[in-house]
């Protein structure tokens, strides 16, 4: 989980939306030509060779994130495979990614297909660095000049401040990596808006894939944000779950999830945090006939259909095992 260290009055699960569009934001401008670090040639030559030897050479991870309350919306399903570099994050909105074959993509307006992303080259698997951080490591190898400043800590660990394409002209952005390798915390260099955060690794975090336990706890009470659902790890890697129709097909999965949640709530279905559901209280309502049979047909249709769809889904989730 992120825990936040100043005060912020971010929305999480909005800034999950406004991440994806800043990206694509990113890619436009990206083509530009890239920074020139200002970094030492000895620094920077050790910081990768400190990457190369921590980053795992082969590896798929899927990691499904959602919302820790059981009354909130959304579903974040995210990806990256180590040897190819591919990687994607696949909401209940939208689509980004980059196949195996290094082509990005992104949904279209509608939501309807993936398409081709000829800007999004330059964003890079930085875009899935807030659930694992780890590819914080793997952008700064992909694009070096993209760092501004590179300095060790006082334990023997890193500082390093970066911009990344496409933003020239934003704050800078800071991490800080542990001596072994590990993101530590994250910042930006605007004391207005620090956006100031540590990184809090789950235990179930395959093997050389350290990834966090949720985007952490919005100060706003009725806005929480995704915690770490389901993990799904291939140690020597599986391409098909990077392919765009695989990934369209699980933001289609994801957007009828949610889809099928609300009309839950609508029906008064309530859904426990083991993600099991109980059936609506109907000892609070009168007994009915005549007008009142009238007015609860349609609800009571509305809940039957809903059970119904429930019980599928759950079959269909526990087949697939997520």
């Amino acid at each position: 989980m992120l825990k936040l260290v100043s005060p912020s009055t971010n929305r999480l699960m909005v800034l999950s939306s406004i991440a994806l569009t800043m990206l694509v934001l990113a890619s436009v401008s990206g083509a530009r030509q890239p920074l020139q670090a200002a970094v030492s040639e000895n620094n920077l030559r050790e910081f990768l060779s400190l990457i190369d030897s921590t980053l795992p050479e082969r590896g798929s991870l899927v990691a499904v994130y959602e919302p820790a309350s059981t009354t909130s919306y959304g579903r974040y399903t995210v990806g990256f495979d180590a040897a190819s570099g591919a990687w994607f994050i696949a909401s209940w909105k939208s689509s980004i990614g980059r196949s195996p074959d290094g082509v990005s993509y992104k949904s279209d307006s509608r939501g309807d297909t993936l398409q081709d992303w000829p800007g999004g080259g330059t964003v890079g698997p930085i875009a899935v660095a807030d659930y694992f951080p780890f590819a914080y490591l793997a952008f700064f190898r992909e694009q070096p000049t993209a760092i501004t400043s590179l300095s060790r800590t006082p334990s023997g660990g890193w500082v390093v401040r970066y911009v990344q394409p496409g933003l020239e002209g934003m704050p800078e952005n800071v991490v800080e990596i542990d001596p072994d390798g590990l993101p530590i915390r994250r910042w930006r260099e605007d004391p207005k808006d620090r956006r100031e955060s540590v990184f809090d690794y789950a235990d179930t975090s395959p093997a050389g894939f350290p990834i966090v336990r949720g985007w952490g706890a919005s100060p706003i009470p009725q806005v929480t944000g995704p915690t770490l659902a389901h993990v799904e790890f291939h140690k020597s890697g599986n391409l098909a779950l990077f392919d765009r129709v695989s990934v369209h097909s699980t933001e289609i999965d994801n957007r009828a999830i949610v889809q099928t949640r609300r009309q839950a709530n609508i029906a008064g279905f309530s859904r426990n945090e083991d993600g099991t559901w109980n059936p609506p209280d109907r000892t609070k309502v009168k007994p009915y006939s005549g007008d009142d049979l009238r007015a609860y047909r349609w609800p009571l249709v509305l809940a039957g259909v809903t059970l119904v769809a429930l019980a599928g889904y759950e079959i269909v989730r526990r087949r697939r095992g997520a």
